[in-house]
């Protein structure tokens, strides 16, 4: 990619992450509702201080610090950039205000725009793999902002909509449950076979070498399971019956209660889900979601198949 291609895909992916946040409310910016969950405003700061701290702070000669306590507050877990605010206490902080992260973003763009346009030849390559790693930080933070966002509002009782839009419900009018495709399995043949990024496009250092594995033979289901599917597993009693658990899943089943998918809720004898766009009736047609690897290896079982290791 070019130069003048890195520069827009830059402002492009910064612009999304505020069109993401677009929809909220002031309050909505400094919630953190467990431990896993972090505020929608350290979200749009941690992902300006990775572009601060990693390249501007490196190659900027004589530079200062926009703030001389955002690299401990946006900080994550990257220990060799010092010390940092604790995770769980993301949620406690009401300074820097929205306001002030916006302008935060604000100043570290224009920064950056000036280091990508005016940098030499000699660095640019060096400068442009780091930008690249920063916007592929940024978009898996886009998808991590849309997830926190969900707990959020689903951990309040008034179950607010991030954006609520019409929703496209596969139900027939008299309420019965539609027949869903049957599922069809592709054969796949074995051998030695090679995984892992081949170069080219970015990857992070997990996807890396390239290398070779002994595969058996194997086949894949050509769909993903759906909420009505997950539903008779359900209504099987599924969550009652320990032969279908891993001991540890069992455990937590029976320690946090567990009878249904996260965001699921019964009401009436007739189940919802929790959606971005707010509770909505389950709709049996769409891929179930939010379940644990205890949970899909319990459904796999009950359904006399394995979940995929290849």
């Amino acid at each position: 990619m070019d130069r003048t291609e890195l520069i827009k895909l830059f402002v492009r992916t910064r612009q999304v992450s505020e069109a993401l946040c677009r929809p909220l409310e002031t309050e909505d910016y400094v919630m953190q509702t467990c431990d896993d969950v972090s505020p929608p405003n350290w979200h749009l700061g941690h992902t300006t201080w990775f572009f601060e701290r990693v390249i501007l702070h490196e190659f900027v000669t004589g530079y200062t610090p926009h703030h001389d306590q955002y690299y401990y507050i946006f900080n994550s877990y990257y220990e060799s950039f010092g010390p940092r605010n604790d995770r769980v206490k993301r949620g406690t902080l009401s300074r820097p205000t929205v306001r002030d992260v916006y302008a935060y973003r604000q100043t570290i763009d224009q920064r950056m725009g000036d280091l990508m346009e005016t940098v030499d030849d000699s660095l640019w390559a060096t400068i442009a793999e780091l930008v690249t790693l920063g916007i592929n930080h940024e978009q898996q933070h886009q998808e991590l902002l849309m997830m926190d966002l969900k707990h959020i509002f689903a951990s309040n009782p008034m179950l607010p909509a991030y954006q609520g839009r019409p929703t496209q419900q596969h139900k027939p009018a008299d309420g019965s449950v539609p027949p869903y495709a049957p599922p069809r399995f592709v054969d796949f043949d074995g051998g030695i076979v090679e995984i892992g990024a081949n170069g080219g496009d970015f990857t992070y250092d997990n996807e890396r070498p390239r290398h070779q594995i002994l595969l058996q033979n194997y086949r894949l289901m050509d769909r993903l399971i759906s909420n009505g599917e997950f539903l008779e597993f359900i209504k099987d009693g599924g969550y009652q019956d320990a032969r279908l658990w891993l001991s540890d899943g069992w455990a937590t089943v029976k320690e946090h209660e567990w009878n249904a998918p996260f965001y699921w809720e019964e009401r009436d004898g007739e189940w919802h889900e929790m959606t971005l766009d707010g509770m909505q009736t389950l709709d049996p047609m769409q891929p179930v979601v939010h379940v644990s690897y205890y949970e899909a290896d319990a459904y796999a079982r009950w359904a006399g198949k394995r979940l995929p290791t290849e």
